[in-house]
């Protein structure tokens, strides 16, 4: 491993370390993407940058972790792979890696894609991601008000849940000359969620969506803050 080129090998068999010592085998994963900027000389891809604003040189960074400080692996790629597109790979190189067929993957909204989710719950996985998109508040009275811990924040009101179902769109290719990205057709098919919700100390809502029925939406099961909010 000390050998040049031995990065990545390097990479797996420390996080297949870090598994080992754990007491049992891992079911949560954290899957975390980033853009690295590159100011060098070497011909690199492009990358649009949030923080910049702009399209830079660089590579996308999609980090998976264990709960707690555990860091397994991490998967680079040359190209503006949005978190979404890179998830499938990104699972089937964790299954390798930890030896674990069947995961909770918690993720930002980045990862947000029903045709995505739909392969991944085929699969027997379950997802954990924040709601994409501005929604409108639910009203208070579907809160139960009691003082609540979730994670290592304490709630005025207990979450509460609704069901969600997620559309799966097919994309279509541009027409022969048409520029642009790919259009959007509605399959019909429905990915059917859980929404679970938090009423935030200071004002709004923090939404939540899980696939798996057994998470328990109220005490310290269900931590909204590490999936990574910001």
């Amino acid at each position: 491993l000390s050998q040049p080129g031995q990065g990545v090998a390097f990479m797996e068999a420390l996080g297949q370390a870090r598994c080992q010592e754990l007491n049992q085998a891992p079911s949560v994963v954290y899957i975390d993407g980033h853009i690295s900027v590159y100011s060098g000389q070497a011909k690199i891809g492009q990358v649009y940058a949030p923080n910049h604003k702009s399209v830079v040189k660089g590579t996308t960074q999609t980090w998976v972790n264990l709960p707690g400080p555990h860091p397994v692996f991490c998967v680079s790629s040359e190209f503006n792979e949005g978190l979404s597109a890179a998830l499938p790979g990104v699972v089937e190189k964790i299954q390798q890696v930890l030896g674990v067929e069947h995961l909770t993957l918690a993720f930002d909204r980045g990862g947000q894609n029903g045709g995505v989710f739909e392969r991944l719950i085929q699969q027997g996985h379950h997802i954990i991601t924040y709601r994409r998109g501005a929604s409108a508040d639910w009203p208070l009275e579907g809160f139960e008000k009691v003082r609540t811990p979730v994670g290592q924040r304490v709630y005025e009101y207990a979450p509460a849940e609704q069901p969600y179902q997620m559309p799966v769109y097919a994309e279509q290719p541009a027409a022969t000359g048409q520029r642009g990205a790919p259009r959007r057709q509605d399959t019909g098919r429905r990915v059917h969620l859980r929404e679970i919700r938090v009423v935030r100390p200071q004002q709004g809502q923090t939404s939540v969506l899980a696939s798996s029925p057994d998470l328990v939406a109220q005490g310290n099961v269900l931590d909204l803050h590490q999936v990574g909010e910001e």
